[in-house]
């Protein structure tokens, strides 16, 4: 497997570009995820510049706690990524036109806004689990958010739902290509 470093091409970060990242934590949750599924990630966000570390999702609010979760901005270097450094993970570029990468900013800054409305679908993850599409005005489980955001600005073409998306369903599009694969440090900045 590839694997480039700080100075690869990925940090070199381009004004044409979106990123998705998937990562497998130590909580139940995801452990009780992977053990399901089988997944290597079982979490996916969606960052503007990997170098600057912040990226978005719907998950936790509370490091401690897996209730309430929800819209979420998240760090590399806080929260449970922040907690260790060696969390599995692989960085996704999405080439997009200008228009489509201020379609999604500007997506994300009023989803931002709206951050306490915005909830987290755990019947959606259930729904998902057993193949049946279940899409719920303001929640979204993380990888659904992702797979939503990119298909309404135009940046993928989605092969089925989102509702129905799980973070390994990713790499299999064609529209996103490989920049990082390893352990979370080797992102922070």
């Amino acid at each position: 497997m590839t694997m480039y470093v700080k100075t690869g091409p990925f940090w070199a970060a381009k004004e044409c570009a979106v990123y998705i990242l998937l990562i497998r934590t130590n909580t139940w949750f995801s452990r009780l995820i992977g053990h399901i599924t089988g997944a290597s990630f079982t979490h996916a966000s969606v960052c503007l510049d990997p170098g600057s570390g912040e990226l978005y999702s719907f998950a936790r609010r509370h490091t401690h706690l897996p209730l309430p979760a929800g819209f979420t901005r998240e760090r590399l270097d806080e929260g449970l990524m922040g907690r260790d450094p060696q969390i599995p993970c692989a960085l996704y570029r999405v080439e997009v036109s200008p228009e489509v990468r201020a379609y999604i900013e500007r997506r994300l800054a009023l989803m931002e806004s709206r951050q306490r409305e915005l909830k987290y679908s755990l019947i959606g993850t259930v729904f998902c689990f057993f193949h049946r599409p279940r899409a719920r005005k303001d929640r979204y489980f993380c990888s659904q958010f992702v797979a939503e955001l990119l298909s309404d600005s135009g940046a993928i073409r989605l092969k089925k739902p989102a509702s129905l998306y799980h973070p390994c369903d990713f790499p299999a599009q064609p529209e996103v290509e490989l920049c990082y694969r390893g352990a979370l440090v080797g992102l922070r900045g």
